[in-house]
């Protein structure tokens, strides 16, 4: 199935489609993911890419509707294919969403790092501004 409908990234390695199988995936446990799993879409401008982001998730996706009604153009939504609400219904129902102004790093590291990584964490920590989530795999 992941040959038929790999994860995209764009040329920073951002996934642009198939962010739930990769969660999956993580789920699974892989440590790999083969080349043929995982296509680059490298040569999309931004607008294809949200455009992009939208169709892959029209026939599945769960919609956050304030975000899309604060963030996004009714009429591209509507011709990319997502049956939307009115701008104004969304509105009704939704409080004025502020962009999320957090960046995220995922850091992979062999175990033999671990301390290294994390006293080099810890550092950062002293910034109340800053904010962790650990996982392992």
């Amino acid at each position: 199935m992941m040959e038929l409908r790999p994860i995209i990234v764009d040329a920073d390695g951002m996934i642009l489609g198939g962010n739930m199988r990769f969660k999956v995936l993580q789920e699974l446990k892989y440590k790999d993911i083969p080349n043929d799993w995982v296509k680059r879409a490298d040569r999309l401008t931004d607008e294809e890419k949200r455009r992009f982001i939208i169709e892959d998730n029209v026939p599945f996706g769960e919609w956050e509707w304030g975000i899309l009604a604060n963030e996004w153009d009714e009429d591209q939504l509507s011709e990319w294919g997502l049956d939307i609400e009115s701008k104004e219904e969304i509105k009704k129902t939704t409080v004025n969403i502020a962009p999320y102004e957090m960046t995220h790093i995922l850091i992979s590291y062999p175990p033999e790092l671990h301390q290294k990584v994390t006293d080099a964490i810890n550092l950062l920590l002293d910034d109340p501004d800053i904010e962790i989530e650990r996982s392992s795999n």
